[in-house]
C-alpha cells in the first residue's frame, strides 16, 4: 500500500470537507468540535447536542452529516492522522527493505499516536475503544482489519524472510498494528526512564524487528 492510497483511504473516511463549499466547511466545523470534546472529555461523556453547541449548528444539522456518534469519532480520528500523515511518508518508501519500513513504522506509531491528542484519548482509556468498537459496524471493523492484513502481511512475510506460516504472520500484524495502544505511555518518565520517548521508540521497534522470526528450536 503507497502513500497515495493511504491518503485516500484517509479521505474516504473524513469524507467531503472541502473548504471552497459550505457543505465541506461546515463538516469540517463538526469535526473540529468534535474532535475537540472527545479529546477533552471522552467518547462515551461527549453526546450530539454538545457537538451541535460547540460547532455552532443544530443537532439535526449533525445528522444530515453523520448517522452516528461512532461515525463522527470515526471521521475525526482519520481527520486527525491524515494531519500527521506527512510522518509516514517514509515508512510507506517501497524502495526501503521489508524490515526497515517495519523498523520505522514501530517507532512512527509509537511517537506519532503520542502526539495525536484524540488518539491518545482513546487508546489511554481502553473503555472509550471498547465503546466506540461496539457503535461501529462489524463490517468496517472487518474491512479495516483486512486492509492491516493485506498491507502489512506481505511486509512481514518479506522481512522475515518467509520463515513464518500464516497465522504467525497474522499474529505479528495484530502486534504492530496494536503498538499505539501504548503511544500515551511514552509520555510517561517512570516508564522510559533516562531515554528520550524517541530513542525508546527506536530501541523498541529494533527489537521487535529483530525477533520477528524465532531462532531455530525456538517456540514460534
Amino acid at each position: 500500500m503507497d502513500f497515495e492510497t493511504v491518503e485516500r483511504l484517509l479521505d474516504e473516511a473524513i469524507g467531503d470537507i472541502d473548504e471552497s463549499e459550505a457543505k465541506g466547511r461546515k463538516r469540517l466545523r463538526i469535526l473540529r468540535a468534535a474532535t475537540e470534546l472527545f479529546a477533552k472529555q471522552g467518547y462515551r461523556k461527549t453526546n450530539v447536542a454538545e457537538i451541535a453547541e460547540a460547532a455552532a449548528v443544530a443537532k439535526g444539522t449533525v445528522y444530515l452529516y453523520f448517522e452516528t456518534k461512532a461515525q463522527i469519532m470515526w471521521s475525526a480520528i482519520a481527520l486527525e492522522k491524515k494531519e500527521h500523515l506527512h510522518r509516514f511518508r517514509g515508512v510507506l518508501d517501497p524502495n526501503l527493505p521489508a524490515r526497515e519500513r517495519l523498523r520505522r513504522l514501530a517507532r512512527h506509531v509509537l511517537t506519532a499516536a503520542a502526539q495525536m491528542r484524540l488518539v491518545s484519548r482513546m487508546v489511554s482509556d481502553g473503555g472509550e475503544l471498547a465503546a466506540l468498537y461496539d457503535e461501529i459496524p462489524p463490517a468496517l471493523l472487518q474491512q479495516t482489519d483486512a486492509l492491516r492484513q493485506d498491507w502489512l502481511g506481505p511486509l512481514v512475510v518479506e522481512a522475515s524472510a518467509g520463515r513464518l506460516d500464516a497465522e504467525q504472520v497474522r499474529e505479528r500484524v495484530q502486534v504492530f498494528t496494536s503498538l499505539g495502544a501504548f503511544a500515551h505511555k511514552l509520555l510517561d518518565r517512570a516508564v522510559v526512564g533516562p531515554l528520550s520517548a524517541d530513542r525508546y521508540a527506536q530501541v523498541l521497534a529494533n527489537m521487535l524487528v529483530d525477533g520477528l522470526a524465532p531462532s531455530q528450536g525456538e517456540e514460534p
